[in-house]
């Protein structure tokens, strides 16, 4: 009697069965994307273009085909919005472009929309310019940190050009925090503490809030100078405190959008200069064309001159956001049940497109770990898909900033390589972390070599 009932044990309880299956499978999927994101994505993506898995409770799908990523990123109607990822960097940037939905969005967007139009990025040019130079004056022969370098030169444009504020002082903290909040978001918000409710009171979670405090306040400093003593120049905060006379925005909504656009503004931009540099710094042909070219502009001020003629500079910078794109991900929650090419998807479940995974894909680009920055003007490159290479996003989302982005960092890498020669260390690679960017963690370590001596001071800082 013992024999039978232990051998018809394991069909008694079904639904508790399936239910325990289900938990460790949930669990594995977790632990796996925590463990290593990058990796995980591209492994799922071979086993299917539209691919379930689970980040702590959360239902996902891995999106890899490129008509079926249009679909969600274009979709008007609703069924895809910002996901729980987003609710939770609203704690550090508020409800403004990044996290904001629907006619809020669409509100704010227009009002900031004239500050990157394409025909007022002119202005910006000669800041970015002078930027540039007082950074090469301070790159003396020998071994640095290139990210920081890059993360301070787009702080201090960024201050500049939309803000003409003087920051110089908080410069440097201002990143330091950035640096802490993102790695307090990766440990809460991308592994599995994702499993641990939101209510607890987790240390990532404390940090987290702690460092989003931090740059709030340093924002808040920033826009209250501005208040107090409005000025030209300053084409960002003068739209906002227009559309808040008009009562089409809050203070808060100021705040909100200063913040947005002054984080995410800069950040972006540095990581792809920051990986195009360790990349031209691995490949010694590659950053020799590119100084070449570089050096065709020696005698003409790169803020006036038809930046789109760089085609190779410009190579290296999409080859750069290929190989390592700064927004390695975009998550989207669905709101109702949606057929999307033969996937049934469920209101609460999550799409999510990794840009890591497509710019690695040998179906879109061959021999695709390699850097070939040629790829981006021979005809191959005219085929793709138009939504398999993502550096901006897609569809009604994209990047606002994107001209200014590709403005900012043709001139600044064009100035850098007209004056330096960069090289790395033998095997050294830098540590990725995928957490809201695409962060190297401890920074990118090159070598300096002066190629225009007279132009170069004994600045240390």
């Amino acid at each position: 009697m013992q024999q039978e009932e232990t051998a018809t044990h394991p069909n008694r309880h079904p639904q508790a069965t399936r239910a325990k299956e289900n938990f460790f499978s949930k669990m594995k999927s977790t632990l796996a994307f925590g463990a290593d994101p990058l990796s995980f994505t591209e492994q799922l993506a071979l086993k299917n273009e539209i691919a379930k898995f689970h980040i702590g409770t959360l239902p996902m799908h891995l999106i890899s085909r490129p008509d079926a990523i249009e679909e969600v990123l274009r979709c008007k109607d609703g069924a895809f919005i910002k996901s729980a990822f987003a609710k939770d960097m609203e704690q550090m940037i508020g409800k403004g472009l990044f996290t904001a939905e629907g006619d809020e969005w669409r509100k704010n967007r227009n009002i900031l929309a004239p500050v990157f139009h394409r025909k007022n990025l002119i202005q910006y040019g000669q800041s970015m310019v002078d930027a540039t130079d007082r950074l090469i004056k301070k790159m003396l022969n020998g071994q640095r940190d290139i990210h920081n370098d890059m993360m301070h030169i787009t702080v201090e444009i960024i201050a500049d050009t939309l803000f003409k504020a003087d920051i110089e002082d908080i410069i440097q903290e201002m990143g330091d925090s950035l640096e802490r909040a993102t790695s307090y978001f990766h440990s809460f918000a991308l592994d599995w503490q994702r499993t641990i409710p939101s209510w607890i009171p987790t240390n990532a979670r404390r940090g987290f809030k702690k460092e989003c405090k931090t740059l709030h306040g340093m924002i808040k400093k920033i826009v209250a100078s501005y208040e107090a003593n409005p000025h030209k120049g300053a084409d960002l905060l003068t739209l906002l405190f227009e559309a808040n006379k008009e009562n089409k925005m809050s203070k808060q909504q100021i705040l909100d959008e200063a913040l947005t656009i002054f984080l995410a503004g800069h950040e972006t931009t540095a990581l792809t200069l920051s990986y195009a540099l360790y990349l031209l710094a691995s490949n010694p042909e590659a950053q020799e064309k590119a100084q070449l070219e570089a050096d065709s502009y020696s005698d003409m001020n790169l803020s006036q001159c038809d930046l789109s003629k760089l085609y190779y500079i410009q190579g290296v910078i999409f080859e750069s956001m290929r190989l390592y794109p700064p927004i390695w991900s975009t998550i989207r929650t669905v709101t109702r049940e949606y057929d999307l090419y033969g996937q049934q998807l469920q209101p609460g479940d999550n799409v999510m497109i990794s840009q890591w995974q497509l710019g690695r894909d040998s179906q879109w680009f061959k021999n695709p770990e390699q850097f070939q920055p040629e790829r981006w003007h021979d005809d191959s490159s005219q085929k793709l898909p138009r939504y398999v290479f993502l550096p901006f996003g897609g569809g009604m989302r994209k990047c606002i900033g994107d001209h200014f982005a590709m403005m900012e960092a043709t001139i600044i890498l064009a100035g850098i390589l007209r004056n330096v020669t960069l090289t790395k260390n033998t095997g050294y690679e830098p540590e990725l972390i995928p957490s809201v960017t695409l962060r190297p963690k401890n920074g990118i370590k090159l070598n300096i070599e002066a190629r225009r001596q007279l132009n170069l001071q004994t600045d240390q800082t």
